[in-house]
């Protein structure tokens, strides 16, 4: 594997250091900062990802998005005891919840950016997101 792991502070992308680190594999790090005022990635994070998606993760002309995607491939490609079984019925069942959590973590995460506990009204100073999470009103057709 030659793997390139482009970073951005604060985000999905520190589970995927972690697990090059628990697997003590190489890797080049590309490192990018927040916006001090909005909290988004940089515009140059647009010039190797068409939406702007990190984490993202090179290995070789291979180009990964998605953490969940990325764990898969690192695991399947190392030579590591951890990862998704052989069989196809635990395959599924790893595969559940692999992914189960990571919907978990990111509703909780959507919910403490957008909380305003950081004085701004919620980490992008969109005013918190109560709308988001408010019960759609009965419409009686």
């Amino acid at each position: 594997m030659n793997i390139t792991v482009h970073h951005l502070e604060n985000s999905r992308s520190q589970r995927v250091l972690w697990l090059l680190e628990e697997l003590a594999l190489p890797y080049q790090l590309v490192r990018y900062n927040r916006d001090p005022v909005t909290g988004q990635a940089p515009p140059a994070v647009s010039g190797i990802h068409p939406l702007g998606k990190l984490p993202l993760v090179q290995d070789g002309n291979l180009t990964l998005a998605e953490s969940g995607l990325i764990f898969e491939h690192i695991l399947d490609s190392a030579d590591a005891k951890i990862g998704r079984p052989a069989e196809p019925e635990s395959a599924r069942r790893y595969q559940h919840f692999m992914h189960y959590a990571e919907g978990i973590s990111d509703a909780s995460a959507f919910r403490a950016s957008c909380s305003g506990a950081n004085g701004r009204g919620g980490a992008y100073g969109c005013g918190g997101c109560e709308a988001f999470f408010r019960r759609p009103s009965r419409v009686d057709g």
